[in-house]
Parts: C-alpha cells; structure tokens; sequence
C-alpha cells in the first residue's frame, strides 16, 4: 500500500495494486429526528433512509467536474451498501450513464457491503432481507451464514446491474445485544470473510475489505482464516482459496472528533486502507460550526469540510467517503490539493479528539462488538 503523507495524490494502491480513489460519495441518505435533515420529512419523529435523495447525489457525483487534470482522470468513487437500499438508484443512474455513453464502467469506482446484522434500530431495512438474522442466540451454523452472504453478495451484484464491484467490505463485525457470544460472532466473520474470498478469486470484486471492525476484530479473523486455511490444506479443500487473503480495506467512521489513532496503526502496519466516513461528522458533532477548524480554513482560504477531509488524508487515512446532493459542494470537497495543513495546525486538530466516545453522531463504536 501507498499512499502520500501530505494527501496530495488522488487515488490509493490497495495492497493487490488495485487504485481505489481517495474520496468517495455516500449514497446512505439518512434522517434522522435529533439531526438537521428531519425536515425532509413531515414528520419530525421520522428515522430512517430516504433512498430517493440518492438519485440526486449519484447524478451529481457522475456528472460534477472536480477541476484538475488529474481529478479530472480518477474514476467516480460511489459508496453503498444493500443496507442504505439505494443498489437500485446506482443501477438506474450509472446504467443511464453507460447507455448515452457519458461514462464508462472503468470510469466508476463502485463499493458496496453485505453482512449487516440486524441491530433493530428502525431504520427500515431490517425486515427487508438486508440484514443477518443474527439474534443473541442465533443458532446460525458457518455453513448457514456462508450461504446467506452469497446470497447478497449476488443480489448486490443483480440490483446494481454489474458484473462485479471494485470494492465490497463486510459492513459490520456482528451484534453487539449482552448476550451475544463472542466466539459465535467470530465464526459468523470468518464465514462471511470467506464468501468475499471466493466472490474475489472469481473476479466478482475486484478488492474486498470490512468495515467497523476494531484491530481485535482484524487481528482474530487473520487468525482464524490462517487457521483453516492450514486445515483445507489438509483435506484438500480449496472451496475458498489456499492463501488467506487479508482485508485491502477497513472503513470506519472517523472525524476530528474521532480520530480512531490505534485502528489506523494498525491497518498502516499491516498494509490495510483505513477509509474514513462520516468526516464531517453530524449533529453536534458536526465540524462546520466548530471555531477551531474554521480558523484553520480561513487562514488556508478553505472551508471546514475541506480542512477536516484534509486532516484524515494527512493522518493516514486512504480514502474519506462524504455525503452530499449538491454538485458544487462534491466538486469543493476534490479542491484538496493546493494546499498542507503544518504539523502546527495538525497538533491542534489532534487535540480536537473526544476519547470519552462523544466523537461520534451516534453509531456503535466497534470496540463494543465482542
């Protein structure tokens, strides 16, 4: 893996040779009652996706001009997952772009994600067949999660309407209920792991990878796969490869706020892409109002979201996935490669990090999946 200290370069090697894009669009359109975007819905009470949004993003991101030659000849790097219900929306929007010939498939770098267990928060994909029906006391064998991640490996494939994606990352480790068993979710990894191998060995992706995943969660499946690999040998069973291919990529939410310091040693020493979403953070989290970064960006002629993007690149992250609908706003969040932030000004966005786990907007901090 490489990639530059200073955040200049506008893709990343995977340790395959894969150039994944550093910045990625979102298609995860979510509302939710306690944020700034509940007034797309009636009701204030409402949580959960508004897939149609994705239309507009995708369509912006497609056909925004990020400006620079070399921009300028990095593919479009669009970010989705069965769980945000948008496949449908990429498959529309991208297929409409091949047609007029507009675009390419070599012009799109395309990632998705399986292996979302149900964590019954209402976001309205858990009864949708977009989840792992992993309950606390799931009795699902290795060989029953294996054949339900195949599944939505292919219906991903089938609902985007390609042949293989650039990227494709289990989405989280497993649940996180008390009485979860920590074996289990482990075996339920490796089994889900396994399913990405033999999807990558066919050629199905191009890359493969995982998501919220903490370095225990890195180092135990490594272990693990290493593990049966050696005992396939024996019997010769080659169902999923001989070698245990370790993950290209680790995407996890990451901010100022959240830096994530020892997940992304991790993966820089093990040659694993850390990608950060949700970098501009959300809520009261939400960067663009905090009088720190905003001092920075005006001494550079920047805005906040450019600063804090900048921030995670310069401190190893590979990739920065965003959100957004607005073409002038896609296209100000690639403007990252005229200038540095000074080790100065990084020291005092390091201090900007809430070890106390407020950084988040809300979600799970992978350390809390056993």
């Amino acid at each position: 893996m490489s990639a530059s200290s200073s955040g200049s370069k506008t893709t990343v090697t995977l340790s395959n040779g894969v150039e994944m894009p550093v910045l990625a669009l979102g298609s995860a359109p979510l509302s939710t009652s306690n944020d700034d975007t509940s007034h797309f819905h009636a009701l204030n009470s409402f949580n959960g996706f508004l897939p149609e949004q994705a239309f507009r993003s995708l369509h912006a991101a497609l056909e925004a001009d990020p400006g620079g030659a070399e921009s300028q000849a990095t593919p479009v790097h669009i970010d989705t997952a069965m769980y945000y219900r948008t496949h449908p929306h990429v498959r529309q929007v991208l297929g409409n772009a091949l047609a007029t010939g507009r675009k390419q498939r070599s012009d799109v770098f395309l990632t998705s994600k399986v292996f979302h267990p149900n964590f019954g928060d209402a976001f309205g994909s858990e009864d949708l067949g977009h989840c792992m029906p992993l309950d606390p006391k799931c009795e699902m064998t290795y060989d029953d999660v294996y054949k339900f991640v195949y599944r939505q490996f292919q219906q991903s494939l089938n609902e985007c309407g390609v042949g293989y994606f650039d990227l494709v990352l289990l989405h989280w480790p497993g649940r996180n209920h008390p009485e979860t068993d920590a074996s289990r979710n482990a075996q339920h990894r490796l089994a889900a792991w396994n399913v990405l191998e033999h999807c990558y060995s066919k050629g199905w992706a191009r890359s493969i990878g995982v998501s919220n995943f903490s370095e225990h969660h890195l180092e135990e499946l490594q272990s693990m796969n290493e593990a049966a690999k050696a005992k396939d040998k024996e019997t010769n069973n080659t169902k999923n490869g001989s070698v245990a291919v370790r993950p290209h990529v680790n995407q996890i939410e990451a901010s100022v706020f959240l830096q994530h310091s020892k997940i992304l040693d991790y993966c820089l020493a093990h040659g694993i892409v850390a990608a950060a979403y949700s970098p501009l953070g959300r809520g009261v989290t939400h960067v663009a109002t905090n009088t720190v970064v905003q001092d920075i960006a005006g001494k550079h002629g920047k805005d906040a979201g450019q600063v804090a993007i900048k921030y995670l690149l310069q401190k190893g992250y590979g990739c920065v996935v965003f959100w957004s609908t607005n073409p002038e706003r896609i296209r100000s969040n690639h403007q990252l490669y005229d200038f540095d932030l000074d080790e100065t000004e990084i020291a005092v966005l390091d201090g900007l990090n809430r070890s106390d786990g407020t950084g988040t907007w809300g979600l799970l901090s992978p350390y809390k999946i056993p």
